[in-house]
């Protein structure tokens, strides 16, 4: 189908139902719904199963209406755009990085950088999750902060997927991070590690001990600090001495 094509008839049926009375108060830009067209979810729902079986079919095609979609000014033509990337096959792997990578890096007051891989990386994150793994991992290295944001978001996405099962490589990704973690990316930092937390509270406690045993630097210090409530009661004394240990020295 010709993208253009696509777009418009997309547009039109979004139309149909779209609540153009509508007028946003304070908080409205919070939302998933677009300041435009402000179109239900159940609908967007209903036209991604729709939409479903046609991008599995016809991946190549789906692309283009991807990339026509995301020129689109409306927000619910991105939901869309999003949803659709999210449901093409693993064999456009390297395509749906390419995308996900640069619309997370273009600013967007209503939905997230973690909205945005959340919802491109489904296929993905549900038959191949250590391939995301590996990509957070080349993002997290990057001298960009974006990147480094971008890395950080998606292992957190990983750690909040239920059956994600390599904490150890997410461990790993954290070691080289951990101590040179921007103060902008601080609340990424505990976001990640409280996922982490909440999956494996043996295997976190253990390596927040260590890195604060082995190499104190500022953003596990922080991040410790914060967590400690969160802490099982069984450890959260002990990592409260190192912290005041730390401090003392």
């Amino acid at each position: 189908m010709d993208p253009d094509a696509f777009c418009n008839n997309l547009k039109k049926l979004i139309e149909q139902y779209s609540n153009l009375s509508y007028k946003p108060g304070k908080g409205a830009i919070s939302s998933i719904q677009s300041s435009e067209l402000h179109v239900p979810p159940l609908v967007l729902r209903a036209l991604e199963l729709d939409l479903f079986q046609t991008v599995r079919e016809h991946p190549q095609a789906a692309l283009n209406n991807c990339d026509s979609l995301w020129k689109d000014p409306n927000h619910e033509m991105h939901i869309v755009a999003f949803k659709m990337l999210g449901n093409i096959p693993l064999d456009y792997q390297q395509e749906i990085f390419q995308r996900m990578e640069q619309w997370a890096k273009e600013p967007s007051e209503v939905y997230s950088e973690k909205t945005i891989l959340l919802n491109t990386s489904l296929t993905i994150r549900r038959n191949e999750p250590d391939r995301l793994l590996e990509k957070a991992k080349e993002w997290c290295k990057s001298t960009f902060l974006k990147d480094q944001s971008i890395g950080l978001k998606a292992l957190i996405i990983l750690a909040e997927e239920p059956s994600f099962v390599n904490l150890p490589g997410i461990f790993h990704t954290m070691e080289g991070i951990l101590p040179n973690t921007p103060p902008v990316l601080q609340s990424d930092l505990f976001d990640l590690l409280f996922a982490l937390l909440q999956k494996s509270e043996i295997e976190t406690t253990f390596f927040v001990r260590q890195k604060l045993e082995q190499e104190a630097s500022k953003p596990i210090i922080r991040t410790a600090r914060k967590l400690l409530p969160y802490f099982p009661e069984s450890s959260r004394q002990s990592i409260q001495t190192i912290l005041r240990n730390i401090q003392g020295s």
